[in-house]
């Protein structure tokens, strides 16, 4: 099964819209040579850009975002029927929607699909409990069917993701109101207490252990922000005592290394960046996955 970036250059989901020039700088960076150079062999297959806005409101955005991510799922289907693995570069992370309706349009009927989602963030607002109304702080909420009817329904009917059949990672800031909903949907959350407590790599086999249980098929979604700004700076919302890529990247290569559906890996803002830090971290993540991939089933 070949790799293919799926470029996704959405910012309209953000209050700061830089992550949006985040895949286009990481192609004329150089990314698929680097990995070349690393006996990695992927292939930039598309960019999806954004719609212009003529204003800024709500439902211009929303709008523009359910466009997008219409757009974005035809491509993650197109993929996976086509025997590709999809590694979506973002863009804000409301481009998930996207990705995972996508995933799951492929999926055969009976499919269950498990998702690990790694962030600094619970993105788990809808528009009610949001004081930003910024949407890159709802998909997960939107993905388990929450929140606004239009992207809940943007390119799937009915659920996405089952709240049992997600894992949450590195979670360190959030709003009573997104803790409220996870916890009373039961959905499984390790803060970066529980990694101290724990440690980065068994707090993954857990998640792994419980997720295999539970369903059929595995996605992957890495927020940047997840890690600390001090080696990841140039993210969409940066916040401080995150992950250590050198502490973490072990646990994360034996999340990596199954056999997965797509792998996404949002929020890079190349404008605040410094010296590439975090562009090489994207090259790193990728350069954790297995050479030859194989899917479940």
């Amino acid at each position: 099964m070949a790799y293919k970036i799926i470029g996704a250059a959405l910012g309209w989901g953000a209050q700061h819209t830089q992550t949006a020039q985040g895949p286009a700088y990481l192609k004329e960076w150089g990314l698929v040579q680097r990995l070349a150079r690393q006996h990695f062999n992927v292939e930039w297959q598309r960019s999806l850009s954004a719609p212009a806005l003529a204003t800024e409101s709500y439902n211009t955005k929303l709008n523009a975002i359910i466009e997008f991510n219409q757009q974005l799922a035809q491509w993650v289907e197109k993929m996976l029927h086509a025997q590709h693995l999809p590694i979506v570069l973002g863009g804000d992370h409301s481009i998930a929607i996207g990705t995972w309706q996508g995933v799951c349009a492929a999926l055969p009927p009976k499919a269950r699909l498990g998702l690990i989602w790694v962030d600094a963030h619970m993105d788990a607002h809808t528009p009610s409990t949001s004081l930003s109304q910024a949407i890159h702080g709802m998909p997960l909420a939107t993905l388990m069917g929450y929140g606004e009817a239009t992207l809940v329904q943007c390119y799937s009917k009915g659920t996405t993701i089952l709240p049992e059949h997600l894992v949450l990672i590195g979670v360190r800031s959030f709003e009573p109101a997104e803790a409220a909903l996870l916890q009373r949907l039961g959905v499984k959350v390790y803060t970066m207490a529980d990694i101290e407590a724990q440690g980065f790599t068994s707090i993954c086999e857990q998640a792994l252990a419980y997720l295999t249980q539970q369903t059929t098929h595995l996605g992957i979604s890495i927020d940047l922000d997840s890690f600390d700004p001090k080696w990841a700076p140039g993210v969409g919302s940066p916040e401080p005592n995150g992950l250590v890529p050198a502490k973490v990247m072990p646990g994360l290569s034996k999340l990596l290394a199954q056999p997965l559906t797509a792998l996404e890996i949002v929020e890079y803002n190349p404008q605040l960046d410094k010296a590439n830090n975090t562009a090489q971290l994207v090259q790193e993540l990728i350069c954790q996955l297995p050479s030859e991939h194989q899917t479940y089933g």
